[in-house]
């Protein structure tokens, strides 16, 4: 064997080395409004709401807010899901164990991972508590959000139980395996903006 094919062969081995032992995961960064921003409804005599009040300095003791990531693989059958697995997920947040779901939280930064991903194509949903988002969502958000819906095991409870009145977005990510994808997301942006990175 001559010295190129030696070198050849050694290369080839490094690389298939390192795509083994890369890791395929999923992390980024959420940016939350100010934990001081609180909208309030203000309302007229009559009751009617005319409108949002802001203001700062926020309640005393307030919790560190954390956005919650759901990532779910897009081949799922949702029909093999039991009925108690579904609620223990809806209700508590708790995955469904054998099937390609995972759950995290951001940490007080906004970063979050989730770690040795199977390949595959997934949503992201991110759920933002305290946001108050009156973008009107792009379209390709919307299709993602229309998508969803009609793949979830009955989205009205999904919709009242896991997201209830918080901010999310919902975004199509592709894992790889081997390969440390990144998406981040800015609530206090422009969906348009956020969306296109």
């Amino acid at each position: 064997m001559n010295l190129k094919k030696t070198l050849t062969a050694f290369a080839l081995s490094m690389m298939v080395m390192a795509s083994a032992s890369a890791a395929t995961t999923l992390s980024g960064t959420v940016h939350l409004a100010p934990s001081g921003f609180n909208g309030t409804a203000v309302n007229t005599r009559d009751g009617s709401i005319t409108g949002v009040s802001w203001g700062l300095g926020g309640s005393k003791g307030r919790t560190v807010r954390q956005a919650t990531l759901q990532l779910i693989a897009m081949d799922i059958n949702m029909k093999s899901i039991p009925q108690s697995d579904i609620d223990a997920w809806y209700h508590d947040g708790i995955a469904p164990e054998g099937y390609p779901i995972f759950i995290t939280k951001s940490a007080e930064d906004g970063t979050y991972s989730f770690e040795n991903l199977p390949q595959g194509a997934y949503y992201l949903l991110i759920i933002a508590p305290g946001q108050l988002n009156n973008w009107e969502k792009p379209l390709a958000q919307k299709k993602a959000e229309e998508k969803l819906k009609n793949y979830m095991p009955n989205w009205d409870a999904f919709s009242l139980l896991t997201l209830g009145m918080n901010d999310y977005v919902i975004k199509e990510v592709n894992i790889l395996k081997g390969v440390a994808t990144t998406v981040d997301y800015d609530f206090n942006e422009s969906p348009l903006k956020s969306l296109s990175k």
